[in-house]
């Protein structure tokens, strides 16, 4: 099971009137390519948007590229919005494809990765933790902001992700790694549940941390019983005694 987080409650970000958009997804390039058609200093990037949803790739890439271009001549200031601007951008549509681009990727987490290091607050961090996926940067954004929302989920979700790598053969009756540190990390996801605001996401981390919580717990249960041996696996184990998880199915490949 793979967790996602959405429908936060967005943080307002000076020169990016983005506040919205954590209420619904756009439905594609082409929505994206209108809203910011009119936009100054965005006009190529709305460009670009439409050149990919056409599937005009080497025309997409050059634009793009003279995008990337036209804000490396722009101030510094300028380039820290828009880098901001584009990486909530993404953040809150996750299921718009191709959306940025490898070197507006790149240009992204340059530029956030200059600005941490001329500059103390959260938004870089948070951001560039979202560009890299390094969970350090989200705890370094939360030690300007400890209530910065998207760190405290983008954590959290982390969390529970090890915790679910770690359970995900349990339907062969094999727990990896060690069950000590899968208590540990449902312990930490907890702590930064409980300071994020009310919100869907909120909501949905909650109910997986008490999914992944019984399903250690059972499985704890089922390690330590001694006499178990030949009375089935884990899911049959654990059906029989009330508890009905959803486990994967793996299938394996001959190479």
């Amino acid at each position: 099971m793979r967790l996602k987080v959405s429908a936060l409650t967005s943080p307002m970000l000076k020169g990016c009137n983005m506040y919205y958009w954590n209420k619904q997804n756009f439905e594609g390039l082409l929505a994206i390519a209108k809203e910011f058609k009119n936009r100054e200093g965005y006009e190529l990037f709305s460009e670009y948007c439409l050149l990919k949803e056409k599937g005009l790739k080497k025309q997409a890439v050059k634009i793009i590229n003279e995008f990337v271009s036209q804000l490396k001549n722009s101030d510094f200031q300028n380039q820290r919005q828009v880098a901001v601007c584009l990486a909530e951008l993404s953040f809150w549509n996750t299921d718009v494809h191709h959306l940025l681009s490898h070197p507006l990727q790149v240009y992204i987490t340059e530029t956030l990765k200059k600005w941490c290091a001329t500059e103390e607050q959260d938004a870089p961090y948070t951001w560039l933790g979202y560009m890299t996926g390094e969970d350090e940067h989200f705890k370094s954004a939360l030690k300007y902001n400890p209530e910065d929302q998207v760190a405290l989920s983008r954590l959290a979700l982390s969390a529970l992700d090890d915790v679910d790598f770690q359970t995900h053969h349990l339907s062969e009756s094999l727990f990896l790694g060690d069950e000590k540190t899968a208590i540990e990390k449902l312990k930490i996801a907890q702590q930064y549940i409980n300071v994020m605001q009310q919100s869907e996401a909120k909501i949905r981390l909650a109910n997986d941390l008490k999914e992944y919580e019984q399903l250690v717990c059972v499985w704890l249960e089922f390690a330590s019983d001694k006499e178990r041996k030949g009375k089935g696996s884990f899911p049959e184990w654990s059906a029989e005694h009330g508890n009905n998880f959803s486990f994967r199915t793996t299938i394996y490949y001959d190479v």
